[in-house]
């Protein structure tokens, strides 16, 4: 991969997917999987990623969304059972532009490599309704936002 593995859409399943093998290109902000759109009916399910650390990743899950007041309750967005490692923050989760953000978003039953720049979750702006049974992968707990 030079640059994202995949940008996620509407009414979107990713499942049983191994993304791997990332080498960016110069300028690169790679994502295994980004949402950078109003997006809703997602389901990321029982993948594997890892971006590992190389000059240019950026998380293996990025959810940005770019929704703003005219959709203000975009998803639900559902992140479970994946295996997920590499990038400068694993899963990176920030607000859309004017303050808006993701309303129904899950994260439950994954596993995080040890394996980030600077740690498994993004720790500011971090937005989840359910958040359950996320531990790294040797099985050791994992704090999250």
């Amino acid at each position: 991969m030079s640059n994202d593995g995949a940008k996620v859409g509407n009414h979107v399943s990713i499942t049983d997917s191994w993304i791997h093998d990332f080498t960016p290109a110069g300028g690169a902000h790679a994502d295994g999987l980004q949402v950078v759109e109003d997006v809703g009916d997602v389901v990321m399910k029982n993948n594997k990623i890892d971006i590992g650390k190389l000059t240019g990743v950026n998380a293996a899950i990025f959810l940005s969304p770019d929704i703003g007041p005219q959709n203000p309750s975009a998803g639900p967005i559902v992140v479970d059972g994946n295996t997920l490692g590499g990038g400068g923050y694993t899963f990176y989760s920030v607000n859309g532009r004017d303050g808006a953000t993701l309303q129904d978003v899950s994260v439950t039953n994954n596993k995080f490599l040890k394996n980030a720049i600077f740690g498994p979750v993004y720790p500011s702006e971090f937005v989840a309704k359910t958040v359950s049974g996320n531990t790294y992968a040797d099985g050791s707990t994992l704090k999250m936002p």
